[in-house]
C-alpha cells in the first residue's frame, strides 16, 4: 500500500485538469472496459455520489457492478470488511479504515478494482482531532496495488462530499493509467 498524503488538489497543473474534467466518470468506466475490468464502490462521506457519477455513464453497467454506502461504523465492519481493531486504532475516519474499505468490497464484489471514501463533511466533526474536510480516499487494483490519499477540502457540506467524489474518481483513473 502507498500512503502518499499529497492532497490531489495541490498536484502538477497537468494532473489539475483532469481534476476539473466532468468527464472522468466516463473516461474511467472507458478504460475500465478496454481492459475488462470491473469496478465497485464503498462510499462513507460521499454517500452514493461516486455511485452515481459512475451510473450516468451510457454502459456503466458492464464495469460498474455497484457499492455500499457504508455511512454507519457496523455496516463499515459488516460490509466492508474493515476490522474492529482498525476502528479502535485509527478510527473510521483513517487511512487504515479507507484501504480495508476498498479491499474489503473488491472482495465481497469480486471486482477488479475498488474506490472508497471516509471523512468529514461537517458541519462538526465527531470529537477528534481531524477538521471537518479531511477525506481519505482509496483505490484497491485486485487486491496487489493499492494506493490512499488524506484530503482536505473546504466549503459546505455538499462541495466537500462533490470535490471527494471527483478526487476519487480522479485518483482511481490516474492510479490504474499509470501502473
Amino acid at each position: 500500500m502507498k500512503n502518499d498524503p499529497t492532497p490531489v488538489f495541490a498536484l502538477a497543473l497537468e494532473e489539475a485538469k483532469i481534476q476539473h474534467d466532468p468527464e472522468i466518470a466516463e473516461k474511467l468506466i472507458r478504460y475500465l472496459a478496454d481492459r475488462q475490468m470491473s469496478l465497485c464502490t464503498a462510499e462513507s462521506v460521499t454517500g452514493g455520489s461516486i455511485a452515481k457519477r459512475l451510473c450516468a455513464v451510457p454502459g456503466a453497467s458492464e464495469v460498474y457492478m455497484g457499492g455500499a454506502v457504508s455511512y454507519n461504523t457496523r455496516l463499515k465492519l459488516q460490509w466492508c470488511g474493515v476490522s474492529p481493531k482498525t476502528i479502535q486504532t485509527h478510527g473510521e475516519v483513517s487511512a487504515r479504515t479507507a484501504i480495508e474499505m476498498a479491499t474489503g468490497t473488491r472482495k465481497v464484489c469480486k471486482t477488479s478494482v475498488a474506490i472508497s471514501t471516509t471523512g468529514f463533511a461537517g458541519p462538526a466533526t465527531p470529537q477528534t482531532t481531524l477538521p471537518v474536510g479531511t477525506v481519505f480516499v482509496a483505490v484497491d487494483i485486485q487486491g496487489k496495488n493499492s494506493v490512499v490519499r488524506h484530503l482536505t477540502f473546504s466549503g459546505t457540506r455538499t462541495d466537500i462530499q462533490d470535490k471527494a467524489a471527483q478526487a476519487a474518481l480522479v485518483l482511481c483513473y490516474k492510479h490504474l493509467s499509470h501502473t
